[in-house]
């Protein structure tokens, strides 16, 4: 899950960076919402609290990038 989003993430920010298309900052706030909480099951389960806030804080950062891309 880390490595499929975060290859999203880089191509998207490449793809706009060597073409004109147009850039998508809301795709990138959301594939690392996602990159978040994947990267969250990776950490030690006796950091209950810092995985449990990564989790919350990825999808937050999903919804976000998610809400941003609808308005």
């Amino acid at each position: 899950m880390v490595i499929g989003f975060g290859l999203l993430m880089v191509m998207s920010l490449a793809i706009s960076a060597l073409s004109e298309a147009e850039a998508f900052p809301e795709g990138t706030m959301t594939f690392s919402g996602l990159m978040a909480m994947g990267f969250a099951e990776l950490l030690d389960p006796k950091l209950h609290r810092f995985v449990v806030t990564m989790r919350f804080v990825g999808a937050g950062t999903a919804l976000f990038g998610a809400a941003l891309r609808l308005l």
